[in-house]
Order: structure tokens, then sequence, then C-alpha cells
């Protein structure tokens, strides 16, 4: 019923943003160029000038990360104080990251406000890429106040790129060792009015062992933004990514198996609203949905005469509504209070035929969860 409600507002709210956006630009004038400060919002849910905040805040730029040459998220992070990241492969291998000598389950995760972590924390950077990321902002330190027991070491959130100024496209096409080529697409651009962007690419890669180690990756961006007046502000962002990454290696880390293989699909839904009100009030809602699916797979093939075969497969869906309200009345000083819900379900299957006969095992089960926040800051004189 949550699901059902959710796609139905997001479908109408996309209509209402493209509405939006084709009544805006007619109305829009050609204006210079203007470099604008830079912002963050991890650390405070609101926009505030990175040197007003007293937390540990990296910020990571995409443009920046990419014309380095890295193309995953985990890479770039290596660069980051107090950051671990753990990889247990070749490419397309689970990836953890481990903050401030915390468990790889201590760190929460957002793709434009919305939650990704599986139940309990977890999350795998191995297939998150750069594509279409404007930037990333890793806040070090315990911020349960502000996001939840997920929290308890630090946050990281990714943000999607922005289009401003005139249409602009880029295309690259990379090849190197060990079979690998990727290719990629973007595009965005915008006034004041609508602003959008949108990127494709595509990796494959034979891995870095001599059999069963191919690895390929998918990843579909877009975001759209626009604002209707001077206090009326809505966004819609999706991010899609499918990936497959066979190994050959079992638990001692010995190459032995020609078949098996995991995949993963993620697909994540943000809109965000804002509206500005009367004594320095401002409303915001963020509406989010992130759906994970991921399945292993080790049938052997046809011509090897076994019939032993073992497979899995695990759907997570996490629905998210976060409605917050900022006051900013005061001098040098911003009050929030926020409240925050979460729907999760999850559903597991799996199979398998072998030295004890054929097993076949299911598992299903859902959470919601309330949470609740206030938050004052001030600037000294």
């Amino acid at each position: 019923m949550i699901t059902s409600r959710l796609c139905r507002l997001l479908a109408g709210a996309g209509a209402l943003l493209a509405t939006l956006g084709t009544s805006s630009l007619p109305a829009q004038q050609p204006r210079d160029t203007v470099a604008l400060p830079e912002v963050v919002v991890t650390a405070t849910r609101y926009p505030v000038a990175p040197e007003s905040v007293s937390a540990t805040l990296t910020v990571l730029h995409g443009d920046e990360i990419r014309a380095q040459g890295l193309r995953f998220v985990g890479d770039a992070l290596r660069q980051v104080p107090g950051v671990q990241i753990v990889q247990g492969g070749s490419f397309g291998a689970a990836t953890s990251l481990f903050m401030r000598g915390g468990e790889s389950d201590y760190t929460k995760v957002l793709i434009d406000g919305v939650p990704v972590n599986d139940p309990g924390g977890a999350f795998d950077f191995g297939s998150l890429t750069t594509d279409n990321i404007e930037r990333i902002e890793i806040l070090r330190g315990a911020a349960s106040v502000l996001y939840g027991s997920d929290a308890m070491t630090g946050v990281l959130q990714i943000i999607t790129r922005r289009g401003t100024g005139p249409a602009t496209l880029d295309a690259s096409v990379d090849g190197g060792t060990y079979g690998t080529v990727r290719w990629a697409g973007s595009a965005r651009g915008g006034t004041d009015g609508v602003g959008w962007s949108a990127s494709l690419s595509r990796l494959t890669t034979d891995g870095i062992y001599p059999f069963n180690n191919q690895y390929h990756n998918t990843v579909a961006s877009a975001l759209l933004n626009a604002r209707a007046g001077p206090t009326t502000r809505a966004s819609l962002a999706v991010r899609y990514q499918d990936g497959e990454f066979h190994f050959p290696t079992d638990f001692t880390g010995a190459p032995v198996d020609s078949n098996q293989f995991n995949t993963q699909r993620m697909t994540t839904i943000s809109l965000g609203l804002a509206q500005e009100l009367p004594s320095a009030l401002r409303a915001e809602l963020l509406l989010g949905r992130n759906e994970t699916t991921r399945g292993f797979d080790d049938t052997p093939p046809p011509e090897s005469g076994s019939t032993a075969f073992s497979t899995s497969e695990a759907s997570i869906q996490r629905n998210t509504v976060d409605g917050r309200l900022v006051y900013a009345g005061i001098a040098r000083t911003t009050l929030l209070g926020g409240v925050e819900f979460d729907d999760e379900h999850e559903q597991d299957f799996s199979r398998s035929d072998g030295d004890f006969g054929p097993s076949s095992d299911s598992f299903e089960a859902s959470r919601t969860n309330w949470g609740f926040y206030l938050q004052g800051t001030t600037q000294p004189i």
C-alpha cells in the first residue's frame, strides 16, 4: 500500500516538475554566469557554508574525481582521512567502508537524501560509480541524533549533479588491461527556472583472475529540478545500476569454481519539495525509495554432467518520508525540527542440490521506524 501510493505520488510529482519546467522556460532571460558560494547539507540537514560547520566534514567534487580517472566511489574514498576501504577481490567484488575504526555497518549512506543501507546498516560499494555525481559529502563522527542508529561513526551522502547554463554533452570511451572497456555519455543544462542532468555508462572487464572473473556494470542517472516562483522548488532524481560479478574463488581464496557469479540491481528515487513560509520558516519534504536485488548462482554448465547447484536471491525495498521545518528568524541562529519514517521489507529465497539432496528455503520480514529530531545551531559574533 505504501509502495503503490509512493509510486503514484512520484509519478504525479514528475508530471508537475515537467509542467513547471515547461511553463518556466519561455519567461527566462539569459544571464551571465555567476559563481555561487559552496554549501554543504549533510552535517546539518540544511545548506550552510563549509567553514561554519563544527563537525569534521570532507567534500569530494565529482568533476575532480572523474578527472583523476576514478570510476568507483570506493576508490575515491581512499583519499579521505579516517576512512578505510576494503575490497574482497577484483572489479565489482564486495567493498566495505570502515570509518574511524567502526564496523562497516556503522556509516549511513545516502543518495540524494535517500538511505540505501541494507537492514542492519551494511552497504556494498563494489558497484557504486562516480557517474553524474556533483559531490560526495563525508561526515566523520557520530551523527545518530539527526540520522538514526545507522550513523554511529558517520554519514556519507552522494549528491547528483545539477544542470545549469547551456546544454552540454560529454562522451568518452576508455580501454585498458584485463580486457577492460568503458563507455559513458552525459548531458546537462538549465536556467533559473529548471535544470536537468542525465548520464549513461557501461563497464566490462575480464577481471584479474585467469578464468571466471568477468564483471559488467550499467549505470543510469538523471535529475530534474524546477522552481515555481521565488518560494517553491522541487527536484526529482533517479539512479539505477545493474551489475554482474563472476568469481572463481572459494572461501579460502583458491580459484576453483568456473561458473559462480553474483548479480546486483539497485534503483533509488528521490523527490524533494521545499516551500518558503512567512516568519522566516521553510518547510521541506523528502520522499524516497530504494530497491536492491542481489542474486547468487552456482549452476554448472550442461557439459559438466553435474547436477549439483546453488542459487539464491534477496530483495530489499525501503521507503522513506522525511519532513522538516527550518526557522532562521533569530540572528546567527537556525532551528530545525523534523520527523522521519522508514518502511523496510526483505524477501530471501534459496535453492540447492548436493550431497544431502535438494533443499529450498525462504525468508520474509518487514519493519517500520519512526524518528524525531531537533537541532539548534548558532554562530558566534
